[in-house]
């Protein structure tokens, strides 16, 4: 019931409790079950008595809002043990838990400690600052971009390393496959680097072993001339033909220095595209011969080169039309990139009263005709030297015989 307290009347008189919960006069108070009741002077004490006892028979866990749960003992001691029917991360809403979402992560932006079991990456993600990260490699998957600011241990070859801890300073490094890397030291000054076919070499520079990027061949005879091994397409030539010279005359006239003859043509022909190895047709002018006693001396022949349906020709040097009066025609060039015409032999004259002419002169300085033979004097003409030059008339009588011209040639220049 509802108690009000007062204050009880005081020994003697006075004011005192006038009612309890609207009890007037003499009131009773008994002590119910379990209730004792003790007064002292000015007190009333009412407590209960015994342990007392309750109603409840068996404990359970009701599982709702994420949580589930175990009783042991449920109807005497009961200890209960909590679980979860989550799978995954916990999330709280303030009223229950469920597994999180993508949206309702936080973002991590401490320090983060313990160990990684593996930490791989999907093809779309990207892992963005790692400033301090120790992982064995074995626990690393999939592709790393950028820089690595810090990679301790050796990495093999296979897996884009060296396999070695440190490089010979001031080496070559050479592959090796799969193997640690090969080196090559300078040596010894002024050495460079060389293939030896199979690997490279520290070894000295020397003619033998330079790239050939250029080259010459002079043909004073054959009837092919083969292109180099080490040409290309690209390659430029340059070709330098010289017709042969013709042979003087021989008068064989006390008066009379006989006619010379003419020196070869000249023929200058540059070109590219020409095929490695490969031959191509030559034929090389022949210098005339020298006129017998009373006879005009021999033509020159033409010095050719046939490169596919063209033929480049330094024609030979003519022959005085007689043994008297002019001197031989110079040969011709034709087809070339320059064409030059040689010069002509000298014409006859009285041996009374000057030296005689000398034969022709090829292009280009190449040969020079026969000599002259000295006023009033019995002699041979004088042939001719070098490629191509004409050769000199006889003076006077005595059977004498007219200088031979000398033969052709081709010079060929290359470079790459």
């Amino acid at each position: 019931m509802a108690s009000q307290f007062v204050k009880l009347p005081q020994t003697g008189g006075g004011s005192g409790v006038s009612s309890i919960n609207a009890l007037t006069g003499a009131v009773t108070i008994a002590a119910g079950s379990g209730i004792s009741v003790t007064t002292m002077p000015g007190t009333i004490t009412i407590a209960a008595t015994g342990s007392g006892s309750g109603t409840v028979t068996s404990v359970s866990v009701v599982s709702a809002n994420g949580l589930a749960g175990t009783v042991a003992t449920a109807t005497t001691t009961p200890a209960i043990t909590l679980s979860t029917t989550v799978t995954g991360i916990l999330y709280g809403n303030g009223t229950s838990i469920a597994a999180a979402t993508a949206g309702e992560f936080p973002t991590l932006n401490q320090n983060t400690t313990g160990t990684a079991a593996n930490i791989t990456a999907a093809s779309n993600s990207t892992i963005t600052t790692l400033s301090s990260l120790s992982l064995p490699g074995s626990q690393v998957t999939g592709n790393i971009s950028g820089n690595a600011a810090n990679v301790t241990g050796i990495v093999a070859v296979p897996n884009g390393g060296t396999g070695l801890a440190t490089l010979t300073a001031n080496n070559v490094v050479l592959g090796n496959g799969t193997s640690s890397p090969l080196f090559v030291a300078p040596s010894t000054n002024g050495n460079v680097l060389q293939s030896n076919g199979t690997t490279f070499v520290s070894a000295p520079l020397t003619l033998a072993n330079l790239p050939i990027t250029s080259g010459s061949s002079f043909l004073t005879s054959g009837t092919t001339y083969t292109t180099p091994s080490t040409i290309t397409a690209n390659t430029l030539f340059k070709f330098t033909l010289i017709g042969g010279g013709a042979g003087g005359s021989s008068a064989n006239a006390a008066a009379d220095h006989s006619s010379c003859g003419g020196a070869g043509g000249g023929v200058i022909y540059y070109t590219t595209g020409l095929a490695a190895s490969t031959g191509y047709t030559i034929a090389i002018g022949a210098g005339g011969a020298g006129g017998a006693s009373g006879a005009v001396g021999g033509a020159g022949g033409n010095t050719t080169l046939t490169i596919g349906a063209t033929t480049y020709t330094a024609s030979g040097g003519a022959a005085a039309a007689s043994v008297t009066g002019a001197g031989g025609a110079g040969g011709t060039g034709t087809n070339g990139t320059i064409n030059i015409t040689g010069q002509a032999g000298g014409a006859s004259m009285t041996v009374a009263s000057s030296a005689g002419l000398g034969g022709g002169n090829s292009p280009w300085g190449w040969g020079l005709g026969g000599v002259g033979v000295p006023a009033s004097t019995a002699a041979n003409g004088n042939p001719a030297t070098g490629y191509g030059g004409g050769g000199g008339g006889s003076a006077s009588n005595g059977a004498p015989t007219g200088g031979a011209g000398t033969q052709g040639c081709i010079l060929v220049e290359w470079s790459n």
